[in-house]
């Protein structure tokens, strides 16, 4: 499995960002699978979720103080990445 993300240090919080569809933040399943796959590259760090709505807002979901951070912020700034899960 492949996804685009990044993993960010900020105020001394680090987390990581996932970039994925407006369908899987709709499903809990989806996104713990992805939190399962990958909990070897990000540990225990927050994962935040983020897609695009239909006119290309970023729309974040995950721990509220990461949430309120990354929606004050530009996107085109995270350093994105792919990863593939081990």
């Amino acid at each position: 499995m492949k996804i685009k993300g990044a993993i960010i240090k900020e105020q001394n919080v680090k987390f990581a960002v996932v970039e994925t569809t407006t369908d899987k933040l709709k499903s809990k399943s989806d996104m713990n699978n992805i939190k399962q796959n990958f909990a070897p590259l990000f540990g225990s760090i927050p994962i935040i979720f983020m897609a695009k709505n239909a006119k290309g807002v970023p729309v974040f979901l995950g721990r509220k103080d990461i949430v309120d951070f990354l929606s004050n912020n530009d996107v085109n700034k995270i350093p994105w990445r792919e990863f593939i899960s081990p």
